[in-house]
C-alpha cells in the first residue's frame, strides 16, 4: 500500500467565525465545494459533535469517485477539526 502526506493551506479573507461555521456544518459543503458529491451522517456525535461519523464521496478529474468515512476525534472551536479517514482513503485529518 503506497503511503501519502497530502497538505493544504487555505487563505480566506473572512471573519474567522464565518468560515468556522462553514466548516463545522460537513452536510452543507458540498454546496461550496466544487469537487464534493454527497456527504451522508451514518452516526451523530455528541454536543460538539465529536463522534459523528459522515461518509464522503468525491470525484476529481479522472473518471472515478471515492467513497470514504470520516469519524470526529476532537474539535477545538474557532481553531481545530481532527478526523479519522477510513475506506479508500484512510488516516487522520486535522
Amino acid at each position: 500500500m503506497a503511503e501519502y502526506q497530502l497538505s493544504t493551506t487555505w487563505r480566506i479573507k473572512a471573519p474567522l467565525q464565518d468560515v468556522w461555521d462553514a466548516l463545522y456544518h460537513p452536510d452543507a459543503w458540498p454546496n461550496w465545494w466544487k469537487n464534493l458529491v454527497q456527504i451522508v451522517e451514518i452516526e451523530k456525535g455528541d454536543a460538539l459533535s465529536i463522534g459523528a461519523l459522515h461518509r464522503h464521496t468525491w470525484k476529481g478529474v479522472l473518471p472515478y469517485r471515492i467513497t470514504f468515512d470520516i469519524r470526529i476525534l476532537n474539535i477545538v472551536p474557532l481553531q481545530r477539526l481532527e478526523g479519522q479517514a477510513s475506506g479508500e482513503v484512510e488516516g487522520i485529518l486535522l
